[in-house]
C-alpha cells in the first residue's frame, strides 16, 4: 500500500464525510392542505361540470351533464387523494371514464379520460363552507338529483342538476329562473317514471 497516497485521500475526504453527515436530512413534503370542504368547476371543450367533496385525503366528485351529456355522462367520482408517492395525485373511476389529476391549495386540477382515450382539462376551484356555490343532492325514493351551483365567468351563480334512478338514463333537472337559495336549498323539478316530482336539493359538505 502506497501510504502517502492513501493518507492524501483521507485527508480529502475527511470533510466531505463531515459535510455529509452534518446535512440536514431533506424535510418531510406532506400533503398539500387544501383548506376546504368543497370545489366547483367544469371541463373544458365540454358542457359538463364537477362538483367535489372533500373530506381529509376522502374524495367524491360529482359529474354533472349538461344539454348534449347529462345522460351519459352524470355520476360520481368516488375515492382517495394520494397515488403511490404522489399524496396529492388521484385517479378515479366512474364507468369508462377516469378522472385524473392533483391537490393544490386551491382545489383540483387535471384531465376527465373518456372511453375512446380522449382527455379533457378540468379546473374545480375550493369554496367556503358558508358559500351558496357549491354541491346539492336530494334522494327521493329512488331518485338521486344533483345539482352544481358555481359562479360563472361574469361572477354571477348558475346551477345545472341531473336526476338518476335505479339503471335508467339519467334525465335534467329543471331549475326555475331566476336561481334562487334559500335555507341552503333549492327547488327543483324532476323528471321520473311516476311523473314530474317538484323536490328540494341541499347543499352538502359530506362525500357518501
Amino acid at each position: 500500500m502506497n501510504r502517502p497516497g492513501f493518507l492524501r485521500r483521507l485527508v480529502w475526504l475527511a470533510p466531505l464525510a463531515m459535510a455529509m453527515a452534518c446535512a440536514e436530512p431533506d424535510p418531510y413534503e406532506g400533503p398539500t392542505e387544501l383548506d376546504a370542504r368543497a370545489a366547483v368547476g367544469a371541463v373544458e371543450g365540454t358542457d359538463i361540470v364537477l362538483g367535489a367533496l372533500i373530506d381529509g385525503d376522502s374524495l367524491n366528485v360529482y359529474q354533472c351533464g349538461g344539454d348534449q351529456t347529462f345522460a351519459t355522462h352524470t355520476g360520481w367520482f368516488r375515492g382517495v387523494i394520494g397515488n403511490g408517492d404522489d399524496l396529492d395525485a388521484f385517479e378515479l373511476v366512474l364507468g369508462d371514464m377516469q378522472l385524473r389529476g392533483s391537490r393544490d391549495e386551491d382545489g383540483l386540477e387535471g384531465e376527465l379520460v373518456e372511453a375512446d382515450g380522449s382527455e379533457h382539462h378540468f379546473r374545480v376551484d375550493a369554496v367556503a363552507d358558508d358559500d351558496e356555490a357549491g354541491v346539492y343532492v336530494a334522494d327521493v325514493g329512488d331518485v338521486h338529483v344533483g345539482v352544481v351551483v358555481r359562479p360563472d365567468a361574469n361572477g354571477e351563480l348558475v346551477a345545472q342538476g341531473a336526476s338518476c334512478e335505479g339503471t335508467l338514463p339519467c334525465t335534467q333537472v329543471i331549475i326555475l329562473a331566476p336561481l334562487t337559495i334559500t335555507d341552503e336549498k333549492i327547488d327543483v323539478q324532476v323528471d321520473t317514471q311516476s311523473g314530474q316530482l317538484d323536490t328540494q336539493v341541499t347543499r352538502t359538505l359530506t362525500p357518501s
